[in-house]
């Protein structure tokens, strides 16, 4: 028999090897392409690379740390990307964002649109 703590351990290893495997198979795209036909990407797991603006560190009444930032191409075009936690970024960094898109997100009474649910945010190389 297992136990409690180590059956977390091996649900949590499991969830992040899902986890690296759903971003290894990101399909990387555009921003404009994004922008152009959002329901082609919807639900789909994407990366796009870009210059961070507007980055706001949050913490949720919950004690929930998280950021909102746009991701930004060279025309100006932008996605707007949420991600858990304060990664260390500021506007103007150059970015590689991986996650999954959604045209539409609806959590709570919220809604958000033309979102990337960050699951890798890393600097570009381009």
């Amino acid at each position: 028999m297992c136990s409690l703590s180590a059956l977390n351990r091996t649900i949590a290893v499991a969830g992040l090897v899902v986890l690296f495997a759903v971003a290894g198979n990101a399909a990387e795209t555009t921003i404009a392409s994004i922008i152009a036909e959002p329901a082609k990407f919807d639900g789909t797991t994407i990366t796009v690379q870009g210059a961070a603006a507007s980055v706001k560190e949050t913490t949720s009444r919950a004690g929930n740390d998280y950021t909102t930032f746009q991701i930004q191409d060279a025309a100006g075009s932008a996605v707007r990307v949420f991600s858990w936690g304060h990664p260390d970024i500021i506007d103007g960094d150059r970015l590689e964002v991986t996650g999954v898109y959604q045209q539409v997100k609806r959590v709570g009474r919220y809604t958000f649109y033309n979102e990337i649910d960050a699951q890798s945010i890393k600097p570009s190389t381009r």
